[in-house]
């Protein structure tokens, strides 16, 4: 007979005993897999298996993106992207920590985008691009479907004849699979966006250098971008190039950390004279200046970590930041987002809009929260502002 060694699988995927279940849940969705090996230190001492923790954990997350790697065409990819709404609001419901919500749902809205891509381009454009995405995307920080953030690093050899053509109908299709535009129009269909290797790397150039808002978005931008489909090693390079054009003397932090200062304290939770509440921009108050804040930070300290969690962690571990304070920012994130999501689960649950427009998205009520949601909203505005 053969030896069995032609056919064994070599590189395996592990995970360490003391992890959570939603780890090796996510892991498991990133990898297309279906077991882990479980080590203890440097030595194997098991497997968990999808079921085990599907059993455990009555989600569904494998399916979707099982169909979602599956899908042939778009609409069979649009079918396949709907249980995601079902699948958040079961495990807000289940109160599962909306730390770990975030990342499951980021790594499928990631497969989600790069699966569109994917089935628009042919193998040669694979290939000669690198798709990216952008902010909260990059990040991992997209619970619900919002507005698109997207990238593409073009190999300077692709020949792509129908590039814009092909660019616009991909942005047209991540609209209708519930992702709009980013305001500033942070598409793969703006030709800002969609350069070559060259013009990327004399584009950061120019940003490190300028002085402008822009700039500093842009930068912030590049610093939290994932690529999802094609060819990484496109981008590996214009990551390491960025970081080692940005200047780092003082005058680079203070304008670098500005935005995160503008926009200021949050209105009051309520009109003057009455308790009907009214709508708080939580993202623009809270979320922002906690992400560009931590960011920049991170960016200072020499972190190459690209979400607000690890560089948070990153920060207390590094003594950058006191350890109270770090727990503070974390809390408060978290709560935050909890409070961003069950609103938004809330307006699907109510069709008010299907997907959750962006004037809504990041919107909390007041008027609907109780006084414990209320202290805590509070609470998390305090720690961001201090």
């Amino acid at each position: 007979g053969d030896p069995v060694g032609a056919i064994a699988t070599w590189n395996l995927i592990t995970i360490n005993e003391g992890e959570f279940l939603f780890d090796a849940l996510i892991k498991m969705t990133r990898h297309g897999i279906e077991r882990l090996v479980v080590m203890a230190d440097a030595t194997p001492v098991g497997l968990v298996e999808m079921s085990d923790i599907l059993g455990f954990l009555s989600s569904h997350s494998h399916v979707i993106a099982l169909r979602v790697d599956a899908a042939k065409d778009f609409s069979a990819l649009t079918s396949a992207s709907t249980g995601i709404f079902e699948l958040a609001r079961s495990l807000f419901a289940q109160r599962v920590s909306v730390r770990f919500i975030m990342d499951l749902l980021a790594e499928l809205h990631r497969r989600i985008v790069a699966r569109n891509y994917q089935l628009l381009a042919s193998e040669e454009t694979l290939a000669g691009t690198c798709l990216l995405v952008l902010g909260s995307e990059g990040r991992g920080e997209q619970v619900m479907r919002t507005d698109q953030s997207n990238a593409l690093v073009i190999s300077p050899e692709l020949v792509w004849p129908d590039r814009q053509a092909q660019l616009e109908e991909f942005t047209r299709r991540t609209q209708q699979l519930g992702y709009p535009p980013s305001p500033r129009r942070m598409v793969v269909s703006n030709p800002d966006w969609s350069m070559g290797a060259d013009q990327w790397a004399i584009r950061l150039k120019q940003w490190a250098q300028a002085e402008t808002s822009d700039a500093v978005l842009g930068i912030s931008a590049f610093l939290d971008a994932t690529p999802v489909a094609g060819r990484a090693g496109l981008f590996e390079p214009l990551d390491a190039l960025l970081a080692d054009i940005l200047p780092r003397e003082s005058g680079f932090w203070q304008r670098f950390v500005q935005p995160a200062l503008e926009p200021g304290a949050p209105p009051q939770f309520f009109e003057s004279g009455t308790r009907n509440g009214r709508e708080i921009d939580v993202k623009r108050f809270g979320l922002f200046p906690l992400v560009h804040g931590a960011r920049t930070l991170a960016l200072e300290a020499g972190l190459s970590a690209s979400n607000t969690f690890r560089r948070l962690e990153g920060l207390k571990e590094s003594g950058s930041i006191d350890g109270g304070l770090a727990d503070d920012l974390v809390e408060a994130f978290l709560v935050l987002n909890q409070l961003r999501l069950a609103q938004q689960l809330r307006r699907l649950e109510d069709k008010e809009a299907t997907p959750v427009s962006a004037d809504l998205a990041n919107t909390v009520h007041t008027g609907t929260l109780s006084s414990g949601d209320m202290s805590l909203l509070r609470e998390a505005f305090r720690a961001v502002r201090g």
